[in-house]
């Protein structure tokens, strides 16, 4: 079950755990730095994101190593394009061509993916990511949690 195990009872490994199975390195250094603000206002520590900013390039650089995010999508396409039938001028190809014809049809999804983060990404960097509804309202961040000092003196946090 790709890496994922079920842990029973009251176990926090789950939390730390990097499921690195679904993840690299810089997917997640790509969402540290487009989510940073969510980070510092809630207290979070970046873990792969070192708080400098990032020029286009750098960005472009983390976006052609999102290999981990990458199998997932092209598992996925491989899934639908599989059963394809590939007819040329309304006739059935051999399927040693309609393999081929299918790769490519996959790779050329996969490059308009990889355009498309890109595109997103340079609108990012050029006016920042904004938390909106659906009205295009701002939205607020939501009040940050603390502990209750009453909670923390009872003896099961001791």
């Amino acid at each position: 079950m790709l890496g994922i195990e079920n842990v029973v009872g009251f176990d926090a490994s789950t939390v730390y755990r990097t499921y690195d199975d679904f993840v690299n390195d810089s997917e997640r250094k790509y969402i540290e730095y487009f989510m940073r603000d969510l980070y510092v206002y809630y207290g979070y520590n970046f873990h792969y994101y070192s708080g400098e900013e990032m020029n286009s390039e750098q960005i472009r650089t983390l976006i052609d190593d999102f290999t981990t995010l990458d199998i997932y999508v092209r598992k996925a396409w491989e899934n639908m394009y599989e059963d394809a039938k590939i007819l040329i001028n309304g006739e059935t190809v051999p399927e040693e061509e309609a393999q081929r014809v299918r790769k490519k049809m996959l790779d050329d999804r996969l490059k308009d993916y990889h355009n498309n983060r890109v595109e997103v990404t340079d609108i990012l960097i050029r006016k920042g990511l904004r938390f909106v509804n659906k009205h295009g309202q701002p939205l607020r961040m939501m009040r940050k949690l603390e502990l209750d000092p009453v909670l923390l003196e009872q003896p099961l946090y001791r």
